[in-house]
């Protein structure tokens, strides 16, 4: 059945309102993120960011990787 569509959108819009104020003001952002959530939420929510930032490591290494091949194919070709 699911959340409404309603409801789904602004818990979006919400999350990508903290992402960014997490890139601007970390500090910021846990407070904002403790006043609005309980501890587990809060809890969870540090696990995802970490899942995330290590994913993006991940993925910045992999397009690292392709620049350095893409340089290096542009420049035998």
């Amino acid at each position: 059945m699911g959340l409404p569509a309603g409801k789904v959108q602004a818990l979006q819009l919400s999350f990508e309102g903290l992402l960014k104020l997490y890139k601007a003001d970390n500090e910021a952002f846990w407070e904002r993120l403790k006043g609005i959530t309980t501890p587990r939420e809060a809890e969870l929510v540090s696990v995802v960011v970490d899942n995330m930032t290590n994913a993006m490591k991940g993925v910045e290494g992999g397009l690292q990787e392709l620049n350095k091949l893409a340089g290096g194919r542009a420049a035998a070709g």
